[in-house]
C-alpha cells in the first residue's frame, strides 16, 4: 500500500475529496490574549492569518512546527449561539435538523 500526501487544504475551507484531520482550535480567554498570542506566534517566526470575525467568536489559524493547523479563539462578549442556534446549510441532514 502506498501512501501519498493530502492536498494543503486552509483552515475552514470546504472540504473535497480526500480529508483528514481538519484542525484543533484552542479557547482564550479574551480579545486581548487573541491579539498576544497572535503577537507572541508571529515574533517566534511562526505564519498566522488574520483575526477572523465569526461573529460569536474571533480566531487565528496557524500550524503547529509538525504542520498540524490550529485554531485560537475566544468567545464574543454577549453571544451564546447554545441559545440562538443558527444552520448555515442550505440543505442540512435529517440529523443535523434534529440538532
Amino acid at each position: 500500500m502506498r501512501l501519498e500526501p493530502l492536498p494543503r487544504k486552509d483552515h475552514g475551507e470546504p472540504v473535497r475529496g480526500k480529508f483528514a484531520f481538519d484542525h484543533v482550535s484552542f479557547g482564550v480567554k479574551n480579545e486581548e490574549d487573541l491579539w498576544n498570542l497572535k503577537d507572541s506566534l508571529e515574533s517566534a517566526g511562526f505564519w498566522v492569518s488574520d483575526v477572523i470575525n465569526h461573529v460569536f467568536i474571533h480566531s487565528i489559524y496557524s500550524f503547529d512546527p509538525n504542520g498540524i493547523p490550529i485554531e485560537f479563539s475566544h468567545n464574543v462578549e454577549g453571544i451564546d449561539i447554545r441559545k440562538k442556534p443558527m444552520m448555515g446549510d442550505i440543505k442540512p441532514t435529517k440529523s443535523a435538523q434534529e440538532g
